[in-house]
């Protein structure tokens, strides 16, 4: 299973239980790369962050980035310490999708979810669903703050969506 797979499965997964919006690999204004972004039904940005191996889940806690302030200086800021703090600029709803049985339930921070890709067997995938994943919720995302996305923001993810479509097409002729 890879995590190309994970994000194709995860993006028709989400879109089913109707959020409005589910883009791979987005990276919104003053927060990291999300390898899937979504906004739910209600406005709130959820963050799906896919692991494929334990090395790669416990070096999640590593991710630094020079973050723009106010007075316009750069610092070093930890993604983790954000999602601690419920910082606004990030999801409303943080979790991590792993191979089944990856990672236990346990290793996962408290402002932190998890759910499970279960790879279907040949016969489960030629009847259950095209994707060959299906997902379980091991352990629910706590809501870590209540604002919603701005329409500035989901105009910006459309944006990005068609142009990436576009660029696609035109890399395929």
């Amino acid at each position: 299973m890879t995590e190309r797979t994970i994000q194709n499965a995860l993006w028709w997964h989400l879109h089913q239980r109707g959020h409005q919006l589910q883009c791979p690999n987005y990276e919104p204004k003053n927060w990291w790369n999300c390898d899937m972004f979504s906004v739910t039904k209600a406005g709130f940005m959820v963050e799906h962050e896919i692991k494929i191996s334990r090395g790669d889940f416990r070096h999640d806690v590593n991710k630094d980035k020079l973050m723009t302030q106010p007075n316009g200086w750069r610092k070093p800021e930890n993604k983790h310490d954000k999602l601690l703090l419920a910082d606004e600029n990030g999801p409303s709803r943080f979790f991590y999708v792993v191979p089944a049985d990856l990672v236990k339930v346990e290793e996962v921070p408290e402002w932190a979810g998890l759910i499970y890709a279960h790879d279907l067997s040949k016969h489960e995938y030629e009847y259950k669903q095209r994707l060959g994943v299906t997902f379980s919720i091991a352990k629910d995302a706590p809501r870590l703050h209540s604002v919603k996305v701005a329409p500035a923001v989901l105009d910006h993810v459309r944006s990005v969506f068609y142009w990436r479509f576009w660029n696609e097409r035109r890399r395929k002729k």
